[in-house]
């Protein structure tokens, strides 16, 4: 008999990743399963829905908990949802709508405002948010290929030499900068140092910083054969120069380059950089549309850095 469950005792860790595994082939592991479904955010532990035949995973996913903020508001509990799938042969029979509805119970309980989703533009979790009535925030996802990005004559002298961080040294160098939004933004809140720590530094796979001027600075995580940028310092005039400038320096690495972004302006520049985009949806499902002007909140610009996706 068919049952949605949340946190069943039965569930090991090394079949939830074979499971995920078979609609994400080699992308889980247990560290990426600690880091995007195991690990507490400020005290608060992710939970895990599945929908289960007997002991057989048909479809799960994980509900994490974290917080927004519109410029200098108070912090919004919000509910993130990540590391999940449906079995291919399960699609089509409701076992995310279920999930979802299991979401909203939760995030009822705990008095969360909103569950968020990110997703590609084509994904099937996008369409099973918007029938629910979820907002829609487009987004963009920036990959290239191991070709050399398209960097202007004036600033490829800057690329031979961008000098590495310790990375002792990274809480120091980079926890004075992480609150740089402007006022009128919506941004992802870190109550604590540590709590941006973990959703920055220790991630599933090695990060380093790369400093690329005195007001540059760079987060990359080495995933594979990709350089995934997760956070950029800069001033806002230096971002375009800043992303052509890691992009490139991936290419002459014969290494590829990625990173996300809510900004169509940079999404533009990329293109112009070589590079390509794959478009995707920050899906904004509020629990109470009464508690919150939820269509100013969708509407108003996202300040988002790559490595705030789950």
């Amino acid at each position: 008999m068919i049952s949605t469950e949340l946190n069943p005792g039965w569930l090991e860790p090394t079949a939830y990743i074979e499971f995920l595994n078979s609609g994400f082939p080699g992308h889980w592991n247990p560290k990426s399963l600690e880091f995007y479904a195991g690990r507490a955010f400020s005290g608060r532990a992710t939970d895990i829905g599945v929908r289960a035949d007997g002991g057989r995973i048909l479809a799960g996913v994980s509900y994490c908990y974290r917080q927004i903020r519109h410029g200098a508001s108070r912090p919004i509990d919000v509910c993130v949802l990540s590391a999940g799938t449906t079995l291919q042969s399960e699609r089509g029979r409701g076992h995310y709508r279920e999930l979802l509805e299991t979401g909203l119970e939760l995030c009822r309980r705990k008095s969360y405002a909103a569950i968020l989703g990110f997703v590609t533009r084509e994904n099937g979790s996008a369409r099973g948010l918007q029938r629910l009535g979820a907002y829609s925030i487009p987004s963009y996802y920036i990959v290239s290929n191991h070709r050399r990005a398209e960097v202007p004559r004036t600033m490829r002298r800057r690329l031979a030499a961008p000098r590495i961080v310790d990375a002792l040294r990274i809480p120091d160098v980079l926890q004075r900068r992480t609150h740089e939004c402007s006022t009128d933004h919506v941004h992802f809140h870190y109550p604590s140092p540590e709590d941006w720590a973990q959703q920055f530094i220790r991630r599933a796979n090695p990060v380093r910083a790369v400093r690329l001027g005195h007001d540059a600075t760079a987060l990359l995580e080495t995933v594979g054969d990709t350089d995934r940028l997760q956070w950029l310092g800069c001033p806002r005039s230096r971002v375009f120069a800043s992303v052509a400038l890691l992009a490139a320096a991936s290419a002459a690495a014969r290494r590829r380059f990625f990173m996300y972004t809510l900004d169509p302006l940079l999404t533009a520049a990329a293109v112009r950089f070589g590079l390509t985009i794959r478009a995707g949806l920050v899906m904004l499902l509020p629990i109470d549309r009464g508690a919150a002007d939820w269509s100013a909140l969708a509407a108003a610009t996202w300040c988002l850095q790559s490595g705030d996706r789950l």
